[in-house]
């Protein structure tokens, strides 16, 4: 015959049971009916549920300035491609376009200021391009362009930079007479100049979501390496402690015992005390591990 003890403890499951179907049901009955229909076998209905009602990764929000970010990226790969002085405008135009746009609207935007900076400046090359090609002098030893058209391009778009970020390198001509400079020096300079204004494209065209991974993303390296340099500069004993934080809590509550332990570590891995390098420290395999290497063989 059952014991008094028994009976109870089985009334107890069973209203336990009851309880946590009702339980359930009302949960069931508070949430959406297909995320219900797919939980309802679920040991855990409501971590079930939670699962299935997490709202969806947060989209990026549109500023705005897509559309010009996109025609930047666009023309700067066109620029690193090369195009014709003829095609030029029609090339820069989804540019001059999206910028027109948007321009009013996100004046202080880096994607505004980039790209009205880099119309500004293409819009020197096009100018010295011109003037220099309307400077064709050809003669049975050589053919010829006037350096000044290039040389003020150059002067002009340094101005407009706000620095010398492009050297005008010809101060005569051919043979050192002023006769003129060779199409190379032109072309030269100007590839020059539309480098640099696809490297403005390129910049601006970086949304601030993009900033702020990349941004992350550094600080994350950065405490990476100093965790490992810390770890570095740390004696063979407390980098293994570093490394294992269960024996690290360990050793703090038991000092007498971890004692012994230690020393009796420290003689198994004495071989690990003395740090060995490659002869060419570039075989390291982290830049921590190169530093270190570097250190040591001073």
């Amino acid at each position: 015959m059952p014991s008094c003890g028994h009976a109870v403890r089985r009334l107890l499951i069973a209203f336990a049971v009851i309880v946590a179907s009702q339980v359930q049901l009302t949960a069931s009955a508070q949430v959406d009916p297909k995320i219900a229909k797919q939980c309802k076998d679920a040991r855990d209905f409501v971590g079930c549920v939670k699962a299935f009602s997490a709202p969806p990764a947060p989209t990026p929000v549109d500023d705005g300035l897509d559309g010009l970010r996109n025609a930047m990226k666009a023309v700067s790969g066109r620029i690193d491609s090369g195009f014709s002085l003829r095609d030029s405008t029609l090339f820069f135009q989804p540019v001059t376009d999206q910028l027109a746009i948007s321009r009013d609207k996100h004046p202080s935007s880096l994607a505004v200021k980039n790209s009205a900076k880099a119309l500004e400046l293409f819009n020197i090359v096009q100018s010295a391009w011109q003037s220099r090609i309307n400077t064709l002098r050809v003669n049975q030893y050589f053919t010829t362009y006037s350096c000044g058209p290039t040389k003020n391009g150059v002067a002009l778009f340094n101005q407009l930079a706000g620095s010398e970020v492009v050297s005008f390198q010809v101060t005569g001509g051919i043979f050192g007479l002023s006769l003129g400079c060779q199409e190379s020096v032109g072309l030269g300079h100007e590839s020059l100049m539309l480098t640099y204004i696809s490297s403005l494209l390129k910049q601006g065209s970086v949304s601030p979501a993009e900033i702020a991974a990349k941004e992350a993303a550094d600080k994350e390296a950065a405490i990476a390496i100093k965790k490992e340099r810390e770890l570095a500069a740390l004696g063979p004993w407390k980098r293994h402690l570093e490394e294992n934080p269960k024996l690290k809590k360990w050793v703090e509550s038991n000092p007498v015992a971890a004692e012994k332990f230690k020393d009796d570590w420290l003689r198994k891995n004495a071989v690990n005390q003395v740090k060995e390098y490659p002869k060419n420290c570039s075989e390291m395999p982290s830049k921590v591990g190169y530093d270190d290497c570097m250190q040591n063989k001073q």
